[in-house]
């Protein structure tokens, strides 16, 4: 009788081991889908915001902007580095235009 005392315990702890190692798999598998969707989401992110950058550098950039572009990758640190020193030479612009074009309209003669 001891015996299949100590064989029925031997089996619940195999049990218990059994049903763990299954939890830890299906979470596995769900940190692994999660990890894809993040990296999917993140690259579709990048995409478009290059492809934003383009398209700020074609309405609102001037030539040499857009001599700049092609260089700017957002997959890589210098990249980003680069787009950002972009906008803020965008933003720049369009402060400096926006300035000239207060001034031009206080120099404009009231009605």
């Amino acid at each position: 009788m001891e015996s299949v005392k100590a064989v029925d315990e031997y089996l619940n702890g195999i049990y218990i081991m059994m049903g763990i190692s299954a939890l830890m798999v299906l979470l596995s598998i769900f940190l692994m889908y999660m990890g894809y969707q993040v990296a999917r989401d993140i690259t579709r992110n990048i995409e478009s915001l290059e492809n934003t950058l383009i398209h700020a550098a074609q309405k609102l950039g001037s030539k040499s902007d857009l001599e700049k572009m092609p260089k700017i990758d957002l997959d890589t640190t210098k990249g980003t580095i680069d787009a950002h020193n972009f906008l803020e030479t965008l933003i720049e612009k369009a402060e400096i235009d926006k300035n000239q074009a207060e001034e031009a309209n206080e120099a404009k003669p009231p009605m």
